[in-house]
């Protein structure tokens, strides 16, 4: 008989640096029950979401996500809530889990994927008061993939590349979706290139205007020495967000020839998105309780202001009494501070089940007593 224990048996291999773990101040012990909690919780699916061959580009995720489930693996419904992952829904059950484990800080009991009677489709959670008093939780992400168009913005780059050289960095801000033809018409004017060349001239950073269509930030930069080849090319995707209005501009900055030329916007509408996240939740809604749909706010683009007229106008209103509210909840690493949440509620006036009172007891979370215990 053998005296190996029963079932399948997995070696893992691990490919860092000592300098990574001095860096975050990891041991190999410390990875090992990292990766051992994760093979517990995800059991024979743990190759589908992580490798056997751990290297250091894996370490951080698979800590970020022990750091998120293991906290929650003791709630009702876990399993339940684990069967559910796959590659292309993971995230989004991640931000269940981290909502679930959120709410637990607010004094809630959490059941993942709660059962209720004669209803097919079930909300995510389900938190229980100290009071004993029952609220459902729908969890929805909205991927912003689509709104990074890069072949449009390369070719625009391409032209103010050539048609405005300067070794200034020039930053364009779209305002709408006909902005970037008002680029392209306004790049070859020799008027609108004297403009921006003079911009360069009057201060380390100046911005050009043409009201209502685009802006251009003039970033000034010391001669360029060397050839085309000398540089490298780089394209760099994200988004920027206005710290006074909150608008967050989806694009790309390009790098070539030792000059930096950013084009970002126009403001995405969510309107339609967000009737699709509306029409799906309804049908997950809980009949007889308050019921809140939770938006994870960390990479939802556009302008925040819009989102709410939405929201406030048709989504939270007599028509849709079954919604208690939409919370928006985001999470942020503030310079090694520890994650943080950030968290809006917008009640429906017109719910047919209000909230019960002091459900939420705080506006801010720090997960960072929640990280893998070491």
């Amino acid at each position: 008989m053998s005296d190996e224990p029963e079932g399948k048996q997995v070696n893992f291999t691990l490919n860092t640096t000592q300098e990574y773990l001095d860096d975050r101040s990891l041991s190999l012990d410390e990875i090992k029950k990292v990766t051992l909690t994760l093979a517990r919780i995800f059991g024979l699916n743990y190759p589908r979401f992580f490798p056997h061959d751990i290297k250091t580009s894996d370490i951080d995720r698979m800590l970020n996500v022990a750091g998120i489930l293991e906290p929650v693996e003791g709630f009702a419904g876990f399993k339940r809530h684990i069967l559910g992952y796959s590659k292309e829904s993971f995230d989004n059950h991640l931000f269940t889990a981290k909502t679930a484990l959120w709410l637990a800080k607010q004094d809630q009991e959490i059941e993942f994927e709660p059962e209720i009677e004669g209803q097919p489709s079930k909300p995510d959670l389900k938190c229980t008061t100290t009071e004993g008093e029952a609220v459902y939780v729908e969890c929805k992400c909205i991927m912003t993939d689509k709104y990074f168009d890069l072949d449009p913005k390369q070719e625009l780059a391409d032209l103010i590349y050539e048609k405005l050289p300067t070794c200034d960095q020039l930053n364009f801000y779209l305002l709408h979706e006909n902005s970037a033809e008002k680029v392209r018409q306004l790049i070859p004017d020799k008027n609108f290139a004297t403009l921006i060349f003079a911009a360069g001239m009057k201060g380390d950073e100046t911005d050009v205007t043409v009201e209502g269509e685009f802006n251009v930030r003039v970033i000034r930069q010391p001669p360029i020495i060397g050839g085309e080849d000398d540089f490298l090319t780089v394209t760099m995707g994200g988004w920027l967000e206005d710290v006074h209005t909150g608008v967050r501009l989806p694009g790309f900055t390009f790098m070539r020839g030792g000059r930096a030329i950013a084009i970002h916007g126009p403001p995405p509408s969510y309107r339609k998105i967000f009737e699709k996240n509306r029409r799906r939740s309804r049908k997950q809604s809980a009949p007889g309780f308050p019921f809140i749909t939770f938006i994870h706010d960390d990479d939802i683009l556009g302008d925040p202001a819009d989102h709410d007229r939405y929201l406030k106008d048709v989504w939270l209103t007599k028509e849709y009494p079954e919604f208690t509210g939409v919370a928006l909840l985001g999470f942020y690493d503030l310079a090694g501070q520890g994650e943080r949440a950030q968290f809006r509620f917008l009640p429906n006036p017109e719910a047919a089940y209000p909230l019960p009172a002091g459900f939420f007891n705080e506006q801010e979370t720090d997960f960072k007593e929640w990280e893998v215990k070491r």
